[in-house]
């Protein structure tokens, strides 16, 4: 599957949510390496990875362990990749391979296994929480998970909207209990 396959709505939310610099960074973004860096620190613990979509593609292609070496790996490949590829290829890479629960990989899967259709026909609601499955995808699969897929495909678009629209707190609960009502 290739990104022009894709709907508007899903490579919006998702370059919106994971990546925001995605166009316009060499593979590695350094500032959110250090605001990473900077979470990590001051939590005592790894929070955030400050991980490009770049970076996360050169994980799934070259898996590593997660620790200063491997986060240098990372960057490396990343880099490597940005190299050789397209943003567009980078992007396909993505969609095809980012892991979505189970045994599923890719977004085109992950659209026909939980909603029954293709990725170009997603809901807003729907590509939301798939922008964001891949960083939890055994915490928020939607037919084991259904609440906490739903909070996550409200937190991803809401970064969205909040990101591409400035808008309030207020039309995003709106917009959550239209699209994500409560059982």
């Amino acid at each position: 599957m290739s990104d022009s396959q894709l709907g508007d709505n899903y490579k919006a939310l998702l370059i919106g949510y994971e990546d925001r610099w995605f166009y316009r960074h060499p593979g590695v973004n350094p500032l959110a390496m250090l605001r990473a860096s900077w979470q990590n620190v001051s939590a005592g613990r790894v929070i955030s990875g400050g991980s490009t979509l770049t970076m996360q593609v050169a994980r799934l292609l070259d898996p590593h362990e997660r620790s200063l070496g491997g986060k240098l790996k990372q960057v490396l490949r990343a880099f490597q990749l940005e190299w050789h590829l397209s943003k567009t290829e980078i992007l396909n890479l993505y969609i095809n391979r980012a892991p979505f629960g189970g045994t599923l990989s890719g977004v085109q899967a992950a659209s026909y296994s939980y909603f029954g259709k293709p990725a170009d026909a997603l809901s807003d609601a729907q590509a939301a929480l798939l922008a964001v499955l891949p960083q939890a995808p055994s915490r928020w699969r939607p037919d084991r998970y259904p609440q906490a897929a739903r909070q996550a495909g409200t937190r991803s678009y809401g970064a969205w909207l909040n990101y591409s629209y400035g808008l309030r707190q207020g039309w995003m609960m709106r917009w959550r209990s239209r699209w994500f009502p409560e059982p």
